[in-house]
């Protein structure tokens, strides 16, 4: 049974704030859900930096942390 996804933007859902680590292709910064105030911390990735195989594979190895946003949170806010 396939389910359909809704498009939001990151900014309807969660509160970005202050800079938690950076790299060389994305920032960690802590967010807060609205919804329910719990906190996370959001890895934003600067894909214009990344080949199609680097995107593809780093989404693949990204690794589990219940205090991460996981894969079926990510947002693509440039497809907005």
């Amino acid at each position: 049974m396939a389910t359909t996804a809704t498009c939001t933007r990151f900014s309807d859902d969660y509160q970005l704030y202050e800079e938690l680590g950076k790299g060389a292709f994305s920032v960690v910064r802590r967010c807060v859900k609205l919804s329910t105030g719990q906190e996370f911390a959001a890895k934003i990735i600067n894909t214009k930096k990344l080949s199609a195989r680097e995107r593809t594979a780093g989404f693949r190895a990204a690794p589990t942390n219940p205090l991460l946003l996981n894969n079926s949170q990510r947002i693509d806010n440039d497809r907005n």
